[in-house]
C-alpha cells in the first residue's frame, strides 16, 4: 500500500516510478498528490492502483511532466476534464489498457482540458474501451480531436476500437501515429493533405479502401539515419505499391537510399517485384480482437447548393475591426469584416452555420504566396480571379491568379482537397469578404462548376453569374437587415437555421430556385425573368434609400436630358 505518508516528501520528489507491481496498492482520495509540487514523472502503470476513473486530484501535480497509469485500476470512470486543468507541463500521457465511461454524447470524444494541454507530444491510448454504465452500450471513439493537439508528436491508440476516417489534416507536429486493428474506413488521401509529415505509421488491420497514392511518400519524413514505418496489411485497399513511393524511398538505382525500417502491405500491393519489406503477416500484424467491424456508413448524397457547396471551413481567417484576426467559427451576426482593400461591412446573415456538424464536407485547401495560411471552401463557392472574375473555387488551378485584400493578384502555388466538421457562409452587403487574405465571394454556384446560370432542362446560359444571382436573391433579406442597421445601429441578433445549419432566408428561395431549373425552357425562363423583375425593384428601393443624393442625382441628369430633347 502507498501510504499517504508519501506526500512528506514535498517538492524534493522529482520521480516516482512504481510500475510493474501488480500487488501495489494506493486508493483515493488521493490528498497527498498536493504535497508533491516538484514530481515531475509519475508511472502507476501495471498496478493496483484503484479510483474511479481518472480523479480530480491529479491536477494537484502541477509540475507533472510525463504521466503513465495504463493497466490499473484508474478505470470503470470517466476520463475527467478537471483532472488535467492547469497541467500545461504535461508531455507524456499513457492511459491505455482501461476501460472507461463515456462521457456526454458520441461526439464528445475526449475531454477539452486533455485535448488542448499546450505542451503534450505523446498520448498513448491503446486497447481502451468506452462504455456507458447504465446501459452497457460500448461506445467508439472518433479521431477529429487530433485537428487541435497542436504539438502532438506520438498518438498511439493500436486496438482501441474507433469510428470514423483517417483524421484530416494531421498535426503538422505529428510524426508516430499508430491505428493497428481499430476499424477505421476511409483511403489514404486523407494523409495527403494538411502539412504534416509522419516518420512512422502504422495503419494495418483497419478498413481502408482505395489505391496507395503515388505520391504519399512526400507526406513522410525519412532518411537513411530516420528511416520510415509504413504499415498497411490488413486493410481493403486495391493496386500495387506505386513505382513512386519506391522510387522516392529506396532510390533510382541507388541501393539502401532511405529505406524503410517496414514497408509492409497485402499481397495485392507487395508482389514478388515489389518494395516491400514484408506481406501481411511477416510484418507482424494480427487478427485484431473485433474482427466483426462495423461498417462503413453509406455517405448520403450530397444537396445541390447545400451544406456540400455553399461554405467555409471553420479554420478559415478573416480579419474584423473590433476583434482583430479570427476563426471562421468564431464570427457572430454584426461583426465588422474586411470585404475590400480597407472597407469593412457588418455580417448581416449567415447563409449556413453549422458549428456542430454531424458529417464532414469537402473543401478544397488554397494556398498562394502572400496568403494567410491557406484558404478552406467548397468546391463549388466563388473566389475572385485576375480581373476581378468570380468564379468557382473548382475551377482554379495551381498558377492562376487570385484578387488579394490589396487589389493585387498573386498566383496559386497549391490546391488540395480537405475534409472538415462545420460549415459557414457569411453574408456581407457587398457579398464580397477578405478569407485569408483572399478575395472570396459570400455565394456559390448551385450547379456543378458552373459560372454563369443555366435555365431549362435544354441548358440555356443566362449571362449573369452565380455570384450576381446570389446579391439579386438577397435583396429582401439584405434590404430588411440594412434598415435594422440604420434604425437601431446594429443588424439582427438571432437568426433560425435548418437541422443542416442553413439559413431559413437561403433554404426556400434556394428550393424553389432548385424546382426552377428542372422545368422547361419556356418556364423556367419566363419565371427567371418575372423574379429577377421584382427583385430588381427591390434593389432599386435599397439604392434609393442607401443612396438617396446619388439616386436623386441620376433623376434630375435624365429629367434634364428629355427637357432638353423636348425644346429640340
Amino acid at each position: 500500500m502507498v501510504p499517504p505518508e508519501m506526500g512528506l516528501l514535498g517538492g524534493y520528489l522529482a520521480l516516482l516510478s512504481v510500475d510493474n507491481n501488480y500487488e501495489l496498492l494506493a486508493d483515493e482520495p488521493y490528498d497527498w498528490f498536493g504535497s508533491l509540487t516538484g514530481l515531475k514523472q509519475l508511472f502507476a502503470g501495471s498496478t493496483s492502483w484503484n479510483a474511479n476513473g481518472i480523479p480530480t486530484a491529479l491536477n494537484a501535480l502541477t509540475a507533472l511532466e510525463y504521466f503513465d497509469v495504463a493497466y490499473t485500476f484508474w478505470s470503470e470512470g470517466p476520463i475527467r476534464g478537471e483532472a488535467f486543468a492547469g497541467l500545461d507541463n504535461l508531455k507524456y500521457i499513457d492511459i491505455g489498457d482501461n476501460l472507461y465511461h463515456w462521457m456526454g454524447d458520441q461526439d464528445s470524444t475526449l475531454p477539452e482540458e486533455l485535448i488542448t494541454l499546450p505542451g503534450l507530444t505523446t498520448l498513448i491510448m491503446d486497447n481502451v474501451r468506452f462504455l456507458d454504465p447504465t446501459t452497457a452500450t460500448q461506445y467508439n471513439l472518433t479521431l477529429d480531436f487530433m485537428e487541435r493537439m497542436d504539438s502532438i508528436a506520438t498518438a498511439w491508440f493500436d486496438q482501441t476500437r474507433l469510428e470514423g476516417s483517417l483524421p484530416s489534416p494531421l498535426p503538422l507536429s505529428l510524426k508516430s501515429f499508430s491505428i493497428l486493428g481499430c476499424g477505421l474506413w476511409g483511403n489514404l488521401e486523407e494523409l495527403r493533405t494538411g502539412e504534416a509529415r509522419l516518420t512512422e505509421a502504422w495503419l494495418n488491420g483497419n478498413q481502408l479502401t482505395g489505391t496507395v497514392p503515388a505520391n504519399l511518400g512526400n507526406r513522410m519524413d525519412c532518411s537513411l539515419e530516420k528511416p520510415c514505418v509504413l504499415n498497411l496489411e490488413g486493410n481493403q485497399l486495391d493496386g500495387p505499391m506505386p513505382t513512386g513511393l519506391c522510387n522516392k524511398y529506396f532510390g533510382n538505382n541507388v541501393p539502401n537510399a532511405g529505406k524503410f525500417r517496414s514497408l509492409g502491405g497485402d499481397a495485392e500491393q507487395c508482389s514478388s517485384d515489389s518494395c516491400c519489406t514484408c506481406v501481411e503477416f511477416e510484418c507482424g500484424f494480427f487478427d485484431p480482437p473485433f474482427p466483426n467491424f462495423p461498417p462503413p456508413p453509406t455517405p448520403a448524397p450530397a444537396p445541390v447548393g447545400g451544406g456540400g457547396g455553399l461554405c467555409f471551413s471553420g479554420a478559415t481567417l478573416v480579419e474584423t475591426k473590433d476583434r482583430g484576426l479570427l476563426r471562421m467559427d468564431q464570427l457572430q451576426l454584426g461583426d465588422l469584416v474586411l470585404t475590400d482593400a480597407e472597407t469593412y461591412e457588418p455580417i448581416y446573415s449567415f447563409g449556413h452555420y453549422d458549428i456542430n456538424a454531424v458529417n464532414k464536407a469537402e473543401f478544397l485547401q488554397i494556398s498562394t504566396e502572400q496568403s494567410l495560411g491557406s484558404l478552406e471552401l467548397t468546391p463549388n463557392h466563388f473566389v475572385f480571379k485576375e480581373g476581378n472574375q468570380a468564379v468557382p473555387a473548382s475551377s482554379l488551378s495551381v498558377g492562376d491568379k487570385v484578387v488579394m485584400a490589396s487589389g493585387d493578384s498573386d498566383a496559386i502555388v497549391s490546391i488540395r482537397t480537405v475534409t472538415r466538421k462545420g460549415v459557414f457562409a457569411p453574408y456581407t452587403y457587398s457579398g464580397t469578404i477578405i478569407t485569408n487574405g483572399i478575395k472570396s465571394s459570400s455565394f456559390a454556384t448551385v450547379q456543378d462548376n458552373a459560372r454563369y446560370v443555366t435555365l431549362g432542362t435544354n441548358g440555356i446560359q443566362v449571362p449573369i453569374t452565380y455570384h450576381q444571382l446570389g446579391l439579386i436573391f438577397e435583396s429582401p433579406h439584405r434590404l430588411y437587415c440594412r434598415l435594422l442597421w440604420l434604425v437601431r445601429g446594429r443588424t439582427t441578433t438571432t437568426e433560425t437555421y435548418n437541422d443542416e445549419g442553413m439559413s431559413v432566408w437561403v433554404e426556400q428561395p434556394l428550393q424553389w430556385y432548385e424546382w426552377l431549373l428542372q422545368q422547361s425552357p419556356i418556364v423556367s425562363g419566363s419565371l427567371f425573368v418575372g423574379t429577377a423583375g421584382v427583385l430588381g425593384v427591390v434593389n432599386v428601393v435599397e439604392w434609393m434609400l442607401l443612396y438617396p443624393g446619388l439616386v436623386l442625382a441620376v433623376v434630375v441628369v435624365v429629367a434634364s436630358r428629355r427637357f432638353s430633347s423636348k425644346r429640340v
